[in-house]
């Protein structure tokens, strides 16, 4: 009687561990592809909204998906299938542990001599969206949509700096530059892309 009782108890407990791992399971596939289709949509609405002449801050309601806040620019990279909207710099959203964030000392492409500083976190997190950018080399091409404008840049060189709090960033001050920067996984260190402007157009 005794050994039966245990039985039912391993058996409830082991019923009760399976719940849990398929619970997790389906939540993380959920939370995903809202998420996902979030991002499709925020950028569907950037793009509508970039053939308007007078833009507006709506709220986002595509296919049920809601956002109080719209996307200033888009990044694409197509090498490591990167793409992704960035928010004002102002925003409380421009945050490293929530999106790509656009680093203060920035100036936007439309500037002249600019350089776009963009970080994000390496890693196996949703947030990593840097977690790739390693595999970049010379020549690979990056996009930046932002005011109409379509902003061509191929990488022209990589290097580390140590992780200090503060980055020692090569400057160009003759040419629109794209700075990208994420940690090295399991290092005191920091990678740095450097990416310089080939071609802007009207999209």
């Amino acid at each position: 009687m005794v050994k039966r009782k245990k039985k039912v108890k391993y058996l409830i407990f082991g019923f009760s561990l399976i719940i849990l791992s398929l619970s997790i399971v389906i939540y993380k596939h959920y939370s995903n592809y809202y998420e996902n289709k979030l991002e499709e949509n925020k950028i569907e609405i950037f793009f509508e909204n970039s053939k308007k002449e007078n833009k507006k801050n709506d709220v986002i309601t595509i296919n049920n998906f809601k956002s109080n806040e719209n996307y200033i620019a888009i990044i694409e990279i197509p090498k490591i299938s990167l793409k992704k909207g960035l928010y004002n710099i102002n925003s409380n959203l421009n945050d490293v542990n929530k999106n790509i964030q656009i680093l203060k000392e920035s100036t936007m492409p439309n500037e002249e001599n600019s350089n776009l500083i963009l970080a994000s976190h390496s890693g196996n997190s949703r947030k990593s969206y840097f977690k790739n950018i390693n595999k970049l080399e010379n020549k690979d091409l990056i996009y930046i949509y932002y005011n109409n404008i379509i902003y061509t840049y191929k990488v022209v060189d990589k290097y580390e700096i140590e992780k200090t709090g503060y980055a020692v960033i090569k400057e160009n001050t003759n040419k629109k530059v794209l700075t990208l920067i994420t940690c090295k996984i399991n290092t005191n260190k920091q990678i740095v892309i450097v990416s310089e402007l080939i071609d802007e157009k009207s999209y």
